[in-house]
């Protein structure tokens, strides 16, 4: 048996590779997000057995130093230095407007996640390959985090100029003095602000007009996840809510329904079919209704629907990996009474793979089993 070598890492850098290492190994892989690699390096490679398993390979010829970071990362002027770098970010990366030497270094990059940049510095991001979605703020702005609360005490501490948030400010806090603000000489940007009712008036004068402006009423706390209705969400945020991932009703949330008063959901909304006119009433905003049938299995790795199981009422299948359907269940009971959604690979023989993909949501797979043999006597 030959001699193997395996490499399995984030990057590697092929660049000084040598030809009496090669030679040393009958079979070579290398198992790598990006493999660095010059010339000469391919020069080897080519005469040797050596698989490169890369998402990206990338040319890197003279005396360049590579940069690894992994996770989030910012780039401002406490990077600038000799020599050239080659940089590759496994996360987001900010870019403040001291940067620009830091740039200027760079000869190429790789950034697998979102960028940040300042307009005048936007060009430079022309010599890497971004991965992710790109935003430019304007020039001299202060950056704020993607989803920025402006709260009471943030008067206190500003200054003149112009705030930046690459996704959402929100100005829900009722104490907020907007005209200490105004007076300081203080604006915002961002793609979008939620402001209270009470303040919009004032609040819209420190908003750019590219800006889009959502008005909630008073007293409208943000959730800045998903939700589950129950009396635990209710006793934190109160009558008035606006989600901005998915939310999610169960049987105990009908006791709480009646009690909202302003229900905004950026994402979308489940719920069991009993419950469906009791939240119709609320007047809720959403973006899709999942409406659960019957009893309900979720979060489960597996799951095996039997006849038993579909007997006197509908099943919903929700959020599982894999859900094996038995033999017995015939295609007709299917469509009637099972619903199959957001799981990874139903099985089922043939004949029942027609029925599942009508009733089937978002499942990868469908099929893979083979009907029963019947026994002959």
């Amino acid at each position: 048996m030959g001699t193997k070598l395996r490499v399995n890492c984030a990057s590697c850098d092929l660049r000084n590779v040598t030809e009496e290492t090669l030679a040393a190994y009958d079979q070579i892989q290398v198992n790598a997000a990006v493999a660095y690699t010059n010339p000469e390096a391919r020069r080897l490679l080519a005469k040797y057995p050596v698989a490169l398993n890369c998402a990206s390979q990338v040319d890197v010829d003279g005396d360049v130093k590579m940069q690894v970071i992994n996770g989030s990362a910012t780039l401002d002027g406490s990077q600038a230095g000799g020599g050239k770098v080659f940089l590759m970010v496994n996360g987001s990366l900010t870019i403040t407007p001291e940067a620009g030497e830091t740039l200027s270094r760079y000869v190429g990059g790789i950034i697998n996640g979102s960028v940040t940049c300042p307009q005048s510095l936007s060009g430079a991001l022309g010599t890497m390959t971004v991965n992710g979605k790109t935003t430019i703020y304007p020039d001299g702005a202060i950056l704020l985090k993607r989803r920025a609360s402006i709260d009471a005490s943030f008067p206190l501490r500003a200054r003149a100029g112009l705030y930046w948030s690459g996704k959402m400010l929100l100005f829900t806090d009722p104490k907020l003095d907007a005209e200490a603000l105004k007076r300081k000489g203080v604006r915002f940007a961002a793609p979008e602000a939620v402001v209270l009712e009470s303040l919009a008036e004032a609040v819209t004068e420190l908003l750019e007009e590219n800006t889009d402006i959502l008005v909630v009423p008073d007293g409208t706390k943000v959730v800045d996840d998903d939700l589950t209705l129950n009396k635990s969400a209710f006793l934190r945020y109160g009558t008035r809510m606006l989600v901005l991932g998915d939310v999610t009703l169960e049987e105990k949330s009908r006791e709480i329904l009646p009690k909202i008063q302003y229900l905004m959901v950026r994402g979308d909304v489940t719920l069991p079919e009993e419950l469906e006119e009791d939240f119709a009433r609320v007047g809720a905003e959403y973006g899709e209704l999942h409406v659960l049938r019957g009893r309900v299995v979720r979060d489960k790795d597996k799951v095996r629907v039997t006849a038993w199981m579909l007997s006197d009422r509908a099943l919903t299948v929700e959020d599982c990996d894999e859900v094996e359907l038995d033999e017995t269940l015939t295609p007709e009971l299917i469509l009637e009474r099972l619903v199959i959604r957001d799981c990874e690979a139903v099985l089922c023989t043939p004949e029942q793979a027609a029925a599942v993909t009508l009733i089937a949501e978002d499942v990868d797979h469908i099929g893979g089993k083979k009907a029963k043999e019947p026994v002959h006597r």
